[in-house]
């Protein structure tokens, strides 16, 4: 998640926090069920109480409400009274004593499921998702439409990153109120998550236009139009509310990415020296650093670090860092390097960082985020090393290494995103993320007129269609070819191109698997590594040019297909005996 929005999120759901504690009013659902005398009373209980806690409040008298519930309990220690007195403690800033009063309550009757659904919100708060998830669960049960247990499934949600199931939970909630701004704000980072610009970009503009104002909706707005490439109308947004808010480093932190990534180095120099007085002492050094470079001139025209003087920046400690035990250390470490690669004060690049995409190397999710993008800065960039993110475990590194291949477009990133077109398990968000790569890479457009994105499953199906008969057709040749000439330019660096030669030797189009063919004989020529490549390497089909002809095209693809039920029946057994 980018630092910005993760403090945006973590707001937003601490804001969220407070509004599920205080029951809003609310339309009555067709489906909710009729409530009974003894829920009508507590509801009317809870309501007087909110009003003395608001003029407590007001007065910093919290104490006195305490007390009053205090008293009421030790003349009636019911469960209605010893709930109220647990919401009095509450907002008084007591969780464990207002727990304990929850707890006793559904000891004595564990059908008030008003004290259960305090009880979520108090685990929620403490990190006990998973006892925070029990007991929401456990008020739906019997209260379907109850308004905080759903607050609580979807704060659960949200701080497990669970993106689907939260866009679930704050749609349905939207669903019953559509003018809830907070929801919506929530709603718009979830699709940022995942990736899905369009829809984020739709909800920011909504929150803007709603609220005009509001300093936390307009940085909102900025962050959408900067992803969705957008950056003039990004910088202009932000520069208005820089000008507003001029010492808001979040606000300044964006307007330097935009301008970095432009390539505006003199508005970028500004932009740190504005950043400078409000920054913590322990980050100034680093900044000050930065700026003494861009003073030297732009960075995109130097070709080796200037020997006038030590750097300011101790590239060495960062790196270091980098690949340090501690992952917070790492995340802001490799935050420094994306920086530093973007804004051109790197001329070098420490190769184990960018191994940092792959699971065995960088655990923490987070990291490997950023080492994705530290990928696309870099030139050359190591694409055959970026695509082992294009099948991680967690899909915003999936979908940032698809969006990365797409902006870079390498002809490699055909090679390795095409496939991933056929998979037809792939998330609707995650899919649009891969087709919008392909179409940056190959020019192909795969939607409708005025349509920019997939957005059902049968879009994404006619897209699929289309990748297929595009892949099918003459207007695809160039852009395999391409690809093919950068598998084999790529060397060892591609560990196996033979898988990916092996789709284009199979292409209906002669000129596309006379390339391939002649690559794949070429690569497996080289001799094989393991023991396997070593035996089965060697019974290629392999021809000489002049009999590469269009009479012996289908007879080519015959053997080559058979050598490849070979080659694939070899490494299945291998590993077999390897278990």
């Amino acid at each position: 998640m980018n630092p910005t929005f993760r403090r945006l999120l973590v707001a937003a759901l601490a804001a969220g926090a407070v509004v599920a504690a205080v029951p809003s009013p609310r339309t009555a659902s067709a489906a909710d069920a009729p409530k009974q005398a003894w829920e009508l009373e507590v509801e009317r209980e809870t309501a007087d109480q909110t009003a003395l806690l608001e003029d407590a409040r007001r007065r910093k008298g919290l104490d006195s409400v305490v007390q009053r519930y205090e008293s009421r309990v030790g003349r009636d220690p019911s469960v209605l009274n010893r709930y109220l007195l647990g919401r009095a403690q509450y907002w008084n800033g007591d969780p464990a004593a207002a727990r304990r009063q929850m707890e006793m309550v559904l000891r004595d009757n564990p059908g008030f499921y008003f004290a259960r659904v305090r009880l979520a919100i108090l685990l929620s708060e403490t990190k006990d998702l998973a006892g925070a998830e029990r007991e929401a669960a456990a008020v739906l049960a019997v209260r379907p439409d109850q308004l905080e247990a759903r607050e609580v499934l979807m704060s659960v949600a949200l701080a497990r990153k669970d993106w689907d199931r939260a866009l679930k939970l704050l749609n349905e909630r939207l669903d019953r109120e559509p003018n809830d701004l907070r929801v919506r704000f929530l709603l718009m980072n979830v699709h940022l998550q995942r990736k899905d610009v369009a829809s984020a970009l739709k909800e920011a503009r909504l929150l803007r236009t709603r609220e005009p104002d509001n300093p936390q909706y307009r940085l909102a707005f900025a962050v959408c139009l900067a992803e969705k490439g957008d950056l003039d109308a990004a910088i202009a947004e932000l520069e208005g509310l820089a000008r507003v808010r001029p010492g808001d480093l979040e606000v300044l932190d964006r307007l330097r990415a935009c301008y970095a990534k432009k390539k505006d180095w003199e508005r970028l120099r500004t932009t740190l020296e504005r950043m400078v007085p409000h920054l913590p002492e322990a980050d100034r050094k680093d900044v000050l650093g930065m700026i003494e470079e861009l003073k030297k001139g732009p960075p995109d025209a130097r070709t080796a670090p200037p020997a006038d003087g030590p750097q300011r920046i101790d590239w060495d400690q960062v790196f270091r860092a980098a690949k340090g035990p501690d992952a917070a250390v790492r995340l802001k470490a490799l935050r420094a390097v994306y920086d530093g690669t973007q804004m051109g004060f790197l001329t070098r690049l420490d190769g184990d960082l960018l191994r940092r995409v792959h699971p065995d190397v960088e655990p923490d999710p987070e990291c490997r985020a950023w080492a994705v993008r530290i990928h696309g800065t870099i030139t050359p960039p190591e694409i055959p090393l970026l695509q082992i993110a294009l099948y991680d475990d967690v899909p915003k590194v999936r979908m940032l290494a698809a969006e990365t291949l797409g902006e870079l477009g390498s002809p490699l990133g055909l090679v390795y995103l095409l496939p991933l077109v056929e998979v037809e398990s792939t998330d609707v968000f995650e899919y649009q993320t891969i087709r919008d790569a392909l179409s940056r890479i190959s020019g192909h457009v795969d939607l409708p007129a005025g349509v920019e994105s997939v957005a059902t499953a049968a879009d994404v199906a006619a897209s699929r269609e289309s990748w297929r008969r595009w892949s099918y057709s003459t207007g695809s040749r160039d852009a395999k070819l391409k690809a093919v000439d950068a598998l084999l330019a790529a060397g060892r660096r591609e560990p196996t191109p033979e898988r990916y030669l092996y789709r284009f030797v199979l292409d209906p189009d002669y000129e596309v698997m006379a390339s391939a063919y002649r690559a794949m004989r070429d690569v497996v020529a080289r001799g094989g590594v393991t023991d396997v490549e070593k035996r089965v390497f060697p019974r290629f089909p392999s021809v000489p040019d002049a009999e590469v002809t269009r009479a012996s095209m289908r007879a080519l693809q015959q053997r080559t297909s058979d050598w490849w039920k070979l080659w694939v029946e070899e490494r299945r057994a291998a590993l077999q005996r390897g278990k």
